[in-house]
């Protein structure tokens, strides 16, 4: 009964993408998330419950979305158009590479045959509550994860010169080229959600395809349409979340 309620709420919150014209026919959503750290069993006290989550909320979340009809999507496969239009797909990021990624997620991402696309802090790799390039190597072989830029440390690009922030960027593409094997596409996360228009143009012009963000800006300027520069939108997932509701919130901001 449950499973099936779930269902319902679900496609109540997409009805207004398609129920206007009943001739139309319906194109499937894709939704972004991000989480960033995971734990065993019990949050410790004082750690921030909207970055933060346990190995078991985590697993109920992806398995709900499962049951409700969503697909698992790499960036790498929306890149290159390998889903199905019409169906409904959720594609996982994950920020900032911490151990817990490879201790926690990453086993229930092979049990539940899903993808995350992780974004790391490529110099970030030497702290001791971080993943190293080994661990990277290790997800990456599996099938089931994707390595990409979130900058080579948690820098705010509003605060760094257009050409310190090209730098850098460039630089962290650089690390993952020269430690992880295989290609990848180039792809930014930024850090803090905070980024502009000269940002996102300048990292468009250099080859990125991807530049993941939170929420949109306002640039002054109707015509300026961030979807043609790459920057796709992703929705955090707090601890104490419903993914259900997270859904549907996401699906209103962004398809309607």
């Amino acid at each position: 009964m449950k499973k099936f309620l779930i269902i319902f709420i679900v496609i109540l919150l997409a009805l207004p993408i398609y129920a206007e014209d009943s001739s139309v026919n319906y194109t499937g959503n894709i939704v972004i998330l991000m989480y960033h750290d995971f734990r065993i069993g019990k949050i410790e006290e004082g750690a921030d419950l909207l970055y933060v989550t346990t190995g078991e909320k985590f697993k109920s979340d992806m398995q709900t979305l499962l049951d409700i009809g969503y697909n698992s999507l790499s960036l790498e496969d929306y890149h290159d158009g390998n889903y199905d239009t019409k169906a409904d797909y959720f594609i996982l990021t994950v920020d900032d590479g911490y151990i817990s990624n490879y201790t926690i997620m990453f086993p229930i991402l092979k049990e539940l045959k899903i993808h995350a696309d992780i974004f790391i802090c490529t110099e970030n790799t030497l702290l001791s509550n971080h993943f190293k390039y080994g661990d990277a190597k290790k997800m990456e072989e599996s099938g089931f994860v994707k390595i990409y830029s979130h900058l080579t440390k948690h820098q705010n690009a509003l605060k760094l010169k257009l050409d310190d922030f090209m730098r850098i960027a460039f630089k962290s593409y650089k690390y993952l080229t020269d430690r992880l094997a295989g290609e990848r596409l180039m792809m930014t996360a930024y850090t803090y959600g905070s980024y502009s228009r000269e940002t996102v143009e300048s990292l468009y012009a250099t080859g990125t395809v991807f530049q993941l963000v939170q929420g949109r800006i306002n640039v002054g300027n109707d015509d300026w349409n961030a979807a043609d520069y790459g920057v796709l939108y992703r929705v955090n997932v707090e601890h104490e979340s419903d993914i259900v509701e997270v859904v549907g919130g996401y699906i209103k901001e962004y398809y309607h």
